[in-house]
């Protein structure tokens, strides 16, 4: 999803009025479009009844798939060693798995209908219970070596692998949210006991979720990723239990006398699948998410265990983009647009107010932006980004407030503030609480946060050089470092994806131009030759494209141009 703000001049006064007081230049305003890329808009296919499990028969453990009813059943592998750990990709076109074909543990991806078998790690190392990331594209996984174990996230396109930093010790049985932002998994505790744990993938704030007395383990999400299904032996028998996703509400479903283990959701989350021996051997059970209407589906097995519920049908993805378009009046409110120019809605509209440097949350269901009434100061209004709801004023009080920037989890949100006289950095809660100035420590004016992919760091643009410069720091505020040293300004970073580099503009001989430079240093990089003021670039999700605003066809308008190609798309027709 594209965002921008705009004006209709380079020098719009949608951006910062500098104070009085100030001993150096105002951070940047941002010039005709604000552009920012957030989630996608998904649209809901249909659903999906296809649960795959491990059996066994005559001796051999291969991976099974039945309907949610036991009709259909079908037997996927036909190896002459153990097929376990099944897990659907996102699409349902693939199964990952686990097999000791290759002579250990190994992965494998296969079609779903059991055919075009593939082994994805190599030789060398013993990995297994995969799980999928949401674009389809990676897989994290428990990498064991020995007695100790730890996750890794495999590439499925370059093979690369990389661990998942900042783990507990021994951590396994990973299962990645499908939202994409965190991954559940099972270490050992203090105490001794396997908690259910959450961190992000690239290892930023991992959390106990569960830290009961009792092994807890085989963590499950809810298609919303909203709540997690798991089991534990705290009562003694492993049993069900269910909470949401940040620990709260740990509710058991299952009070049988016999064991309870794997559980999955449904791919409309309002019902589980189970193994239980409560009538004497393991067999695969679907309950409610309540807990009630217990059946068993059959057909039983000599074992069964590591039942996944087909996820819900692929969602259509479609890119959108959202903006501020100036009126007559010269207040400016939020348009958002498909990235091929159709579907235009109005988001935000007051005849009484501007409305400027939108910003949507990672999940993509907020956004928040910057309001001013009746000319006066501007405030970070917070609002719902898929239906009409009342905003929210998360900064009521002195000064005024722009450029909000959301972590990368979503729970706070920098932004630029004049409220202490310098313009500074400030950090707050997404509900507005806790606002907490990151450079109050200098006198120069500071702005236009940009959090790193890993929630560590803040980029911004700075005046302590006497122009303007990006630095780094903490996101605590600690440990500045200065980033491009050029003779003219650098201003409006924006932290690529994979966290490798910083997008920014520089004026150079009196025209704005888009520069990467490498976050290891060096000298920024010019990314297209232009006699037009290209300004505020930002990535996709993805890091294939920038996209930026330019007046290069008379007027300004967004564009995106693709890194790989270097063609350049205007998505706007001013």
């Amino acid at each position: 999803m594209l965002l921008s703000g705009c004006g209709d001049s380079v020098n719009s006064a949608l951006g910062l009025v500098p104070t009085t007081t100030a001993v150096t230049a105002p951070p940047p305003a941002p010039s005709t479009m604000m552009v920012e890329l957030s989630m996608p808009t998904p649209t809901p296919g249909p659903r999906s009844e296809r649960i795959l499990f491990v059996g066994e028969r005559g001796g051999n453990v291969d991976i099974y798939a039945a309907n949610r009813d036991g009709s259909g059943l079908a037997r996927l592998t036909e190896l002459p060693t153990a097929e376990r750990d099944p897990a659907w990709s996102p699409d349902s076109s693939q199964i990952a798995f686990t097999s000791l074909f290759a002579g250990g543990p190994r992965l494998f991806v296969m079609r779903n209908d059991g055919s075009n078998m593939q082994q994805i790690s190599g030789n060398e190392i013993a990995a297994e219970q995969p799980s999928w990331a949401p674009d389809g594209r990676r897989i994290v996984f428990t990498l064991r070596d020995g007695e100790t174990s730890t996750l890794a996230i495999i590439d499925l396109t370059t093979r690369e692998i990389v661990n998942v930093p900042r783990l507990p010790a021994s951590a396994s049985d990973p299962a990645w949210s499908p939202d994409g932002r965190q991954i559940a998994f099972s270490a050992p505790s203090s105490t001794g006991n396997r908690d259910i744990y959450a961190i992000g993938p690239n290892g930023s704030g991992v959390i106990n979720l569960t830290n009961y007395p009792g092994n807890d383990s085989a963590a499950a999400w809810s298609p919303d990723s909203r709540r997690i299904v798991f089991q534990s032996e705290r009562n003694g028998k492993n049993a069900i239990f269910v909470m949401n996703a940040d620990g709260y509400a740990q509710t058991g479903l299952t009070d049988s006398e016999a064991n309870n283990i794997s559980p999955t959701f449904s791919s409309d989350g309002r019902h589980i699948a189970f193994v239980s021996e409560r009538d004497g051997s393991s067999e695969l059970y679907v309950m409610d998410d309540s807990g009630a209407n217990v059946q068993a589906i059959g057909p039983p097995q000599t074992a069964i265990s590591s039942p996944d519920w087909q996820p819900p049908a692929q969602e259509i993805i479609v890119d959108r983009l959202a903006f501020a378009r100036e009126g007559s009046d010269g207040r400016r409110s939020l348009i958002g647009l498909n990235i091929d120019s159709s579907g235009e809605q109005l988001l935000v509209a007051n005849p009484n107010s501007d409305n400027i440097t939108p910003a949507f949350s990672p999940d993509g269901r907020r956004f928040a932006f910057a309001s001013a009434s009746g000319g006066g100061r501007y405030d970070i209004l917070l609002a719902n980004a898929t239906s009409e709801s009342e905003m929210r004023n998360l900064t009521r009080g002195e000064g005024s407030n722009m450029h909000p920037a959301w972590s990368p989890d979503g729970q706070r949100i920098a932004f630029e503030s004049n409220r202490s006289g310098n313009w500074d950095v400030w950090v707050m809660n997404a509900d507005g609480t806790d606002p907490r100035n990151l450079t109050a420590d200098f006198s120069s004016n500071d702005g236009n946060p940009s959090w790193s992919p890993d929630g560590q760091r803040i980029a911004f643009a700075t005046y302590r050089t006497n122009n303007f410069d990006i630095f780094v720091m903490e996101a605590t505020g600690s440990n500045p470092r200065q980033l491009t040293n050029a003779s003219y300004d650098e201003m409006f970073p924006a932290w690529s994806p994979d966290g490798n580099q910083i997008a920014y503009r520089a004026v150079v001989r009196g025209k704005s131009q888009i520069f990467l430079i490498a976050l290891d240093g060096g000298p920024g990089n010019q990314l297209m030759e232009s006699n037009a003021n290209d300004d505020n670039p930002n990535w996709s999700p993805d890091g294939q494209r920038i996209a930026f605003s330019s007046d290069r066809g008379g007027v300004n308008d967004i564009y995106v141009i693709n890194l790989n190609s270097l063609d350049i798309t205007r998505i706007t027709a001013n």
